[in-house]
Parts: structure tokens; sequence; C-alpha cells
């Protein structure tokens, strides 16, 4: 590219053969000029880089290596990336049909003085593909005894500038760094440019996931209720993990009734 690109698109994996030809395919079909796609990988001991070093018509930049885990390779590509705006969409995830259109003309529509998040909806699936659940970005308030200023995660689009003036996710963080990076943006009063449409298909079955082991989702919660205690004080924290669990036994009851 001669020009530095709009938007620059990252993809972390590691041993993702089963799925990210799929996710790869879905920035094949879209991808245009000024957009850089950029894969990194954790050393895959299986076909992943295979596949992905096939794909040197759409990956512009891949690295395949060992890292200390997924928001250190996340970093990693953001660093190794060029574009105006970052676009972090998963191995196991894939572009709705006409999403980066839709996210190219946000871009310009706002310009290039634009220090604005863009925040659509994702749509969870399962591993037949069939809609699970919409996930929307929520504006700021509580729901649900939550604070609501989430985003969608897949199917936000953060501006450079304020991923560096962030020093980029917390590598410390195995789970719930992207939760962590949104609270820290809206922290320094960033603002959200709202795209009501769907713009990623994220499989179900992520470290953060309802179905993820035990183990894993109760470090997540733990996650959590630190960057929440963090960010809004232990009451919100503590509410906040009330309803979760609630939420948690009303769906194991539910199943157990099944």
């Amino acid at each position: 590219m001669t020009e530095s690109p709009i938007l620059s698109i990252v993809t972390v994996c590691f041993n993702a053969a089963a799925t990210i030809g799929q996710t790869l395919e879905s920035v094949r079909e879209q991808k245009r000029e000024g957009v850089e796609y950029v894969v990194i990988d954790g050393a895959s001991s299986d076909d992943t880089g295979a596949i992905v070093r096939r794909s040197g018509d759409v990956v512009d930049c891949f690295v395949s290596e060992p890292d200390a885990g997924i928001f250190d390779a996340m970093n990693k590509g953001a660093r190794r990336s060029t574009g105006r705006m970052l676009w972090f969409l998963n191995a196991d995830d894939r572009l709705e049909p006409g999403a980066l259109a839709a996210v190219l003309e946000r871009l310009h529509e706002a310009g290039p003085g634009s220090d604005a998040l863009v925040a659509g909806h994702t749509r969870r699936v399962d591993r037949a593909g069939s809609t699970l659940a919409i996930d929307r970005y929520v504006g700021p308030g509580v729901r649900a005894g939550e604070p609501s200023h989430t985003f969608a995660h897949p199917s936000t689009i953060m501006p450079r500038a304020l991923f560096e003036r962030l020093a980029g996710f917390d590598a410390s963080l195995r789970i719930a760094g992207d939760y962590d990076l949104f609270w820290r943006a809206m922290a320094l009063g960033a603002s959200v440019s709202v795209l009501d449409r769907v713009l990623v298909a994220m499989r179900v079955g992520g470290v953060s996931s309802d179905t993820a082991p035990l183990a894993t989702r109760i470090r997540h919660e733990f996650e959590v209720i630190s960057i929440q205690h963090r960010h809004a004080g232990a009451l919100v924290a503590a509410r906040c993990h009330l309803t979760r669990v609630g939420r948690f036994a009303r769906a194991r009851l539910g199943g157990a009734a099944r």
C-alpha cells in the first residue's frame, strides 16, 4: 500500500485451523483499498500457519511466534499494523456481509480527524451458524444491575491514537482484557459513533463464553469484578456480580429442568 491504510483488521490465533479459514474468507470477500489485514499466530502446532500462508492475497502481515497470551498477541498485532483505526477480529468469527463497507463509509463520513470509537452489534452463533443472540452496544447507564456502557467487543473499532494513549490491552489479564480496555476508554471520555447494524458473527465457545470450562469462567468473573471495582466502585462491582450469579443459577436450573 502506498498510503497508510484507514483501517487495520487484526486477527490473533492459536491452533485455529478448524475455523480461521472462514475468518480469512470473510475478509477476502470484502477487503478493499485502504484496509490492511494482519494475522498474529502464537506458534500453532496445527495447520493454522499453512492456512494463513495460502491466503497471502488477503493477509498483508503474518507473524507466527510464541506470545504471552491473547492480549499480548493483540498488542503485537496493533504494533505491526499501520492503520488509523483498529478492528480486532477473532479467529473463530467472521465479518457479516457488507460490514466492512458500512464501517468504511462511517469512517469517511467522520473524517480523518475523528477520535470516536465505532460501535456496531455482534451476532452470536452456534457451530452450525444459527443465531443465538444479538449483542448490542448500550450507552452509559445501568442495565439489569450492570454498567452498560460496554460494547459488543468484536464489532467495535478503536482509533489507534486512543489505543496507544491507553497503552493497549493489559496483558496481565487473561480473559477480560477487552472489557478493561473499553472501561478505560470511557474513563477518558472517549466518544462513540454507533453503527446500528451487525458487523460480526461470533461463534460461541470462547474463553469468556457460557460454554467455557468452569475454572475459566471463575477466572473471568474475578477479572470482571476487579475491573468494575477499579472503575465503578465496590458497590457496583458487588451488584453486578450478584446479577450475573443469579442469571447463571437460573440458566443452570432451567437446564436441569429440561
